[in-house]
């Protein structure tokens, strides 16, 4: 049985704090975007469902969390940093999705060329 989005929010709240998890509707609507979608954003026009929260994630620890409790409840995460896609993929299609906002990770620790990764 999946869980309701209260029961996602609380849960969210409950690893990472509750200053870190957002559920204000008109950030929800902004997020439930990317921004190849400038008309519906621009008329405020949104039909995809909105996620169930964004959390702003803070370290690595926290990720890992995160993503532990996702998958174990197969909640659908959309992964946000700069908000700057413009492919129409980073968009929540599923109903109760999260979007991981890891905009304050902004440290980069190491680069990787050859397997084109960044760690931060």
């Amino acid at each position: 049985m999946s869980l309701s989005r209260a029961a996602i929010v609380d849960q969210l709240k409950e690893i990472v704090g509750a200053d870190r998890v957002i559920t204000d509707e008109t950030v929800l609507k902004k997020n439930s975007i990317d921004r190849f979608r400038k008309f519906p954003d621009i008329h405020g026009i949104y039909t995809l469902p909105i996620p169930a929260a964004v959390v702003k994630l803070g370290s690595t620890e926290q990720v890992s969390r995160v993503l532990n409790f996702m998958n174990a409840h197969k909640i659908n995460g959309v992964p946000r940093t700069g908000a700057s896609a413009t492919e129409g993929g980073l968009e929540t299609v599923v109903e109760n999705s999260v979007v991981l906002d890891g905009s304050a990770m902004n440290q980069i620790i190491n680069i990787d060329i050859e397997n084109m990764q960044a760690t931060a």
